[in-house]
């Protein structure tokens, strides 16, 4: 069983992080603003709650990782990988895998209403994480697959949606 290759994915795809968010800026009117300030206009008054929005993208997110992985582990069965994988084998697997469910997740997110005044955050995060998968697509296989995923892991942990990181707690380190 492709248990180890899991292991790994679990690991390239940790959360973690602190919640945080970018100061400065001013509003139209002049007064002090912070980044969460909607430049273009404000969400409807039926917005939900940043705390609903979050549960519900880190939910997307946490179903879309366990397909991914189950998915992954087929697909190494499917390629005749031992049940320790090497290297290579894993990330060809991650590859093949993970761009198409993180798409799906990117649908499913976007079709969330955003939170009061942080709509254009959510658009922001949607964005990058769909350049993440579209750069990584015209890359090699190589073991910097979170790399492509750096932007949208800063704008998803400002938002709070740390399960819709895909970059390894060592990456983020570095």
């Amino acid at each position: 069983m492709a248990l180890i290759a899991v292991a790994g994915v679990v690991a390239l795809c940790g959360c973690g992080g602190s919640e945080g968010t970018a100061e400065g800026g001013t509003t139209q009117s002049g007064e002090a603003g912070n980044a969460n300030d909607n430049p273009f206009g404000h969400s409807p008054p039926n917005a939900p709650s940043k705390v609903a929005f979050v549960e519900k993208a880190n939910a997307i997110c946490t179903r879309g990782k366990a397909r991914a992985s189950r998915a992954m582990t087929a697909h190494l069965g499917q390629q005749g990988a031992s049940s320790t994988p090497d290297a290579q084998a894993t990330l060809e697997a991650i590859q093949a895998v993970y761009p198409s469910e993180i798409h799906r997740q990117i649908k499913e997110i976007n079709a969330l209403e955003p939170p009061e005044n942080e709509d254009w955050q959510v658009k922001a995060f949607v964005v990058a994480l769909w350049e993440g998968i579209h750069s990584e697509r015209r890359t090699e296989i190589n073991p910097k697959f979170a790399q492509s995923f750096e932007h949208s892991a800063r704008i998803a942990r400002e938002l709070g949606i740390d399960a819709c990181v895909y970059i390894s707690p060592q990456e983020a380190g570095r």
